[in-house]
């Protein structure tokens, strides 16, 4: 039987919410990123079939991605990797803004051979590291001033202005299919 881990980092709880959906749905044990110590990354390694790792979307980058692929994305066991963003997932914008995210974080080879998805969550400023929240409250500021704001810029400077969730269960369904499908 395949056993699968869920590795998160989080740091507003959008992906921490995401990985124990997952878990819960894929019967995973969800580990956080925090406690992966060299033994228990050696104690994952050999326990689990499949690792699922899960982090937050930031300025284009996944967070501790390159560091996860190091521990997790060589040898035997299967690597998957999602991340969360506060993008509605549907629209061409974000999915032309997905595409560059992919090629800025994973190679050619990693794109074919690694599964990736993306799930919509928020921001919570209230949890959010304060050198984050001043550059999200500069960003909103930059976008409120500008004098030529398209529709999207708009919006944009109205939705970043506060907190949201628009996190939903469904979206962690494509990553559930796919274990379904594989296993």
């Amino acid at each position: 039987m395949n056993k699968t881990a869920v590795i998160f980092n989080s740091k507003t709880g959008f992906t921490e919410k995401y990985a124990l959906w997952i878990a819960e749905e894929t019967k995973a044990t969800p580990i956080s990123f925090k406690e992966c110590t060299k033994k228990r990354v050696n104690e994952i390694l050999s326990e689990y079939d499949t690792v699922i790792f899960g982090s937050r979307l930031h300025a284009g980058i996944i967070e501790n991605l390159s560091k996860a692929k190091k521990l997790f994305g060589t040898g035997k066991n299967r690597f998957i990797i999602f991340t969360t963003g506060a993008a509605p997932a549907d629209t061409p914008e974000t999915k032309d803004t997905l595409k560059k995210v992919w090629e800025q974080n994973l190679t050619a080879e990693e794109r074919e051979q690694i599964p990736h998805f993306y799930m919509q969550g928020g921001l919570c400023y209230e949890k959010m590291p304060f050198i984050d929240k001043i550059m999200m409250k500069g960003f909103v500021s930059m976008l409120k001033k500008k004098k030529d704001k398209d529709g999207l810029e708009a919006g944009m400077a109205k939705a970043v202005e506060s907190s949201f969730d628009i996190s939903d269960k469904k979206y962690i369904m494509p990553l559930v299919d796919y274990l379904k499908k594989s296993n």
